[in-house]
């Protein structure tokens, strides 16, 4: 599968994003989330 320039994001915030998926159960705010083509 590719993946668009610039889809990717850092270990740090995936962590970040994940802990807080965990405790709200919607998607992260901590991510700059793109709509899909």
């Amino acid at each position: 599968m590719d993946w668009d320039a610039g889809s990717g994001v850092a270990v740090e915030v995936l962590a970040t994003a994940l802990k807080e998926f965990l405790v709200t159960g919607h998607r992260p705010t901590c991510v700059e989330w793109q709509d899909a083509h």
